[in-house]
């Protein structure tokens, strides 16, 4: 086969940072603000993390996106990132939001602590700093194919608002979403 097409479809979620429950994780997990060396540190096995991943990420924290890290007993078992005034559709892709407006993009647990509520951690964490800086509104994409991200976000009140099309023809990266979408990202 001389070509490659593989479309992949995200879901857009939104919830008013207002409104998010402050759950806890069910373990003791601590969220700290990571600069690169603590990316450097993240594994391609345990974290999903590759050399391709680091030098990306290495490039986001210089456009100001931040991310956060979850440890537990001195390892690192989540990751998520920030960023502000934008939303990634896929490398190096992005699309404006609001001002208000905050993107989660990149949630990551580890394997052996799925089902902890590590995710509501963070967003637990994350809500009262956000709010202080005037943000109302958190945006993220989930693969419609991750069916347990989406019942977490759901859980947190995250409502579906519309989709993304993301299309590939060897290294060609195509996003596709309604104008309704668009208009409701920048509200």
């Amino acid at each position: 086969m001389l070509w490659r097409f593989r479309p992949r479809i995200k879901g857009v979620f939104e919830a008013a940072l207002g409104e998010l429950p402050e759950l806890p994780s069910r373990i003791p997990v601590t969220y700290k603000y990571g600069a690169y060396n603590d990316i450097a540190q993240l594994s391609a096995v345990e974290h999903d993390y590759d050399n391709a991943a680091k030098l990306y990420a290495s490039y986001r924290l210089s456009q100001g996106d931040q991310v956060v890290l979850g440890e537990y007993q001195r390892s690192v078992i989540f990751y998520g990132w920030l960023t502000f005034g934008r939303m990634e559709l896929g490398v190096g892709q992005f699309v404006r939001i609001a001002p208000t407006s905050v993107f989660t993009y990149k949630l990551y647990t580890v394997k052996s602590q799925r089902g902890n509520r590590v995710l509501a951690g963070f967003y637990a964490d994350l809500k009262p700093r956000l709010l202080l800086e005037g943000y109302k509104r958190i945006l993220c994409t989930v693969n419609l194919q991750n069916k347990p991200s989406i019942i977490a976000h759901q859980k947190l009140g995250f409502q579906f608002i519309g989709k993304v099309l993301e299309t590939r023809f060897f290294t060609y990266q195509r996003f596709h979403m309604s104008a309704d979408l668009r208009s409701r990202l920048l509200e």
